[in-house]
Order: structure tokens, then C-alpha cells, then sequence
């Protein structure tokens, strides 16, 4: 292979935005559109709160956001994860414990910390969009937990930590093929919990997605922007081409809240989220103190 010399030197353009001018795609390529849509509803700015656990039981809470844009001319897409949030991080601010390493540098830290035979047990958790990342970043630790690829760090090669996922109230992160490739992974390590009122595990799949406006009859009748908000969804699907599906979920019986206003809106917060501590016997988990939320509104519970 030969490789020519400029004899004139190239010049650096001035403007600091040509990387990004080159980098970053107003949408997905056309050829591949339909395959990209899959993660599509993921391009935006995304607003998070982080709560960290330390071993002493104390907690640590700070504010962050993602950036995620289509990238190299729309074949892919690109994420940025900043905690604390970039208008936040002024001289001084207290950093985030474990800031500076990644998730499987600091689970292989733990792993080497590891006595004799010792396991360490790795639950993996989360609720609604948080119980759909919980499935994602579970099979990513599994599949990269005795990698030795280029990209990613083999952070228990010797395979000495026990993964579960445990996700409630989550839509699925995937369609047909993550589905079937999920549950063939993790297997009985892999507990999906729903409850039959709830709203969010039935969205983005279009059998399942028709029938969320009768989901609280008698005691809400369907009101018309429910309609139009589900018909809207539905057509975007339809017009992606992308088909979601759920992976196989323990699905609890719910029961509706009649005590509450006869408000679709109302219904579905509760059925989200405080619905869950009764239908699993965990009455006395105060769901909103840990949210550190009101308790309630006019309309109900107040939910994610």
C-alpha cells in the first residue's frame, strides 16, 4: 500500500465546531432506518436524578444528563452521561463517589477484593424506564463479565459474581430477537414483574398498546386525548417498522384503585408505582418519602 505526502501543510480550520460539524447527523441514514428506529426514541437531552449507596449506608444524591445524537452520517448513535449536570460543575463541587471509573473497572475492583471462595452477588434493579435500563445493563455485564474483546474490560474472568435483574413496570428495551436473546441469557436470573393495570409494560407493542384506553373500565371511561395519544403511538410504529416485544414477565393481578377520582390519569400513576408495594406485600414501604415526593394531589398518587 502506497501513501502519498501533502507537500503544502493543511491548515486547521479556526472554527472549534468542525469535529462536531462531521460527527453528528441530523437523523438516521435512509438505507438503514427502519433497523436504527429500534433505539431512535433514545436522540434527545435527558434530564436524571442519581442516588449512590455507600457501604457505611449513607447516601449520595446528584443531578445529571444525557445527550444522545445520530452520528456518522446517521448510522449510529452516540451518548454522553454527565453527572453532575455540565451547568452544575463549578470549582469546588463535590464529586460523586466512584467518579473516575467505570462501572466494570469498579466491579472488578470488588471481584480482586474477593476472599477464598467468596462470591459477590450483583442485583441488578429498577423501575418503569429505570427497570427497562436495569435489563439492558444487566445482559451488557454478563455478556462483557469474561469478554477479553478490545472494547470492553473482562471484569470477572474467573466468573466469581452471582447476576441477577430483577425490573418492574418496564417497557421493553428491544424487539423479537432482544427478547428471545434476554431470556436465553439470563435465564431464571432474569425477573421481569408486572402488574396487568399498569400502562407502561404495554407500551411501543402494538398488540398490547390497542387496549390501555378500556384498561381502567368500568370505573374510568376512556377519555379522548387517551385515544389519540395511543392512535399517535400506534402510527409510529407502524411507520418505523419496528416491532418491540416483551421479554416473559411474572405478571401480578391488579386491582383498581376505586378510592381515587374516576381520572384515567390518576389510575395510572397509582397502578405504576404504589399499586406494586401492595400487590408484593410491602404496604409499609413509603414509596413517595423514598421518591422524597409529596404524598398525594388532587388526582392521586403522585408517581414517577
Amino acid at each position: 500500500m502506497a501513501v502519498s505526502q501533502s507537500r503544502q501543510p493543511v491548515t486547521p480550520e479556526p472554527t472549534p465546531s468542525s469535529f462536531a460539524q462531521v460527527l453528528i447527523a441530523d437523523g438516521p441514514d435512509a438505507s438503514r432506518a427502519k433497523q436504527l428506529a429500534l433505539y431512535g426514541w433514545l436522540v434527545g437531552h435527558w434530564e436524571l436524578e442519581v442516588t449512590t449507596f455507600l457501604e457505611d449506608g449513607r447516601t449520595h444524591r446528584g443531578a445529571g444528563e444525557i445527550h444522545a445524537a445520530w452520528v456518522l452520517q446517521g448510522r449510529a448513535i452516540q451518548d454522553v452521561w454527565m453527572i453532575p449536570r455540565l451547568r452544575d460543575r463549578t470549582p469546588g463541587i463535590e464529586q460523586l463517589p466512584g467518579a473516575g471509573r467505570s462501572l466494570a473497572e469498579f466491579l472488578a475492583g470488588r471481584v480482586a477484593e474477593l476472599d477464598g471462595d467468596r462470591k459477590l452477588p450483583i442485583h441488578v434493579v429498577g423501575h418503569g424506564v429505570g427497570g427497562t435500563l436495569a435489563t439492558v445493563v444487566a445482559l451488557w455485564l454478563l455478556d462483557t463479565q469474561g469478554s477479553l474483546s478490545a472494547r470492553d474490560l473482562a471484569w470477572d474472568p474467573q466468573h466469581r459474581a452471582k447476576l441477577h435483574c430483577m425490573a418492574f413496570a418496564n417497557p421493553t428495551a428491544g424487539n423479537s430477537d432482544f427478547a428471545t436473546y434476554i431470556s436465553d441469557r439470563l435465564g431464571v436470573r432474569l425477573d421481569l414483574i408486572h402488574n396487568s393495570l399498569d400502562h407502561a409494560p404495554a407500551l411501543y407493542d402494538t398488540q398490547t398498546l390497542s387496549g390501555l384506553g378500556e384498561l381502567y373500565r368500568p370505573h374510568v371511561e376512556e377519555p379522548v386525548v387517551v385515544r389519540a395519544l395511543i392512535e399517535a403511538l400506534s402510527d409510529e410504529l407502524e411507520r418505523s417498522g419496528v416491532e418491540y416485544e416483551q421479554p416473559p414477565a411474572r405478571v401480578l393481578e391488579g386491582r383498581l384503585n376505586t378510592r381515587l377520582p374516576k381520572s384515567y390519569v390518576a389510575q395510572a400513576e397509582y397502578q405504576h408505582l404504589h399499586a406494586y408495594t401492595e400487590l408484593l406485600g410491602l404496604e409499609g414501604l413509603d414509596v413517595d418519602a423514598i421518591l422524597d415526593r409529596p404524598a398525594g394531589t388532587d388526582d392521586g398518587p403522585v408517581a414517577q
